[in-house]
């Protein structure tokens, strides 16, 4: 079963808290590279998603203002 990306986003940053803030003497170098492993590959998805949304916002903004050329020419009405 795969949990939801928030709360594996909080262990991460709980796990980070702990390796950051006296917990660290007890991780070892191999679990603090992994850790950094895992935050480096959720900023990776977080950047993706933010990238596919503002892609997405550009299409629609270009989509809109294409719509408002159209109506404000003689006769001229969009394509619904």
């Amino acid at each position: 079963m795969k949990s939801h990306p928030d709360v594996l986003e909080r262990e991460l940053l709980q796990a980070a808290e702990a390796c950051l803030h006296g917990a660290a003497a007890t991780s070892s170098d191999q679990e603090r590279i992994t850790l950094a492993d895992r935050l480096t590959d959720a900023a990776m998805s977080h950047l993706r998603r933010s990238q596919a949304l503002a892609e997405l916002a550009r299409r629609v903004r270009a989509a809109e203002l294409w719509r408002a050329v159209a109506r404000s020419l003689p006769g001229g009405q969009p394509p619904a």
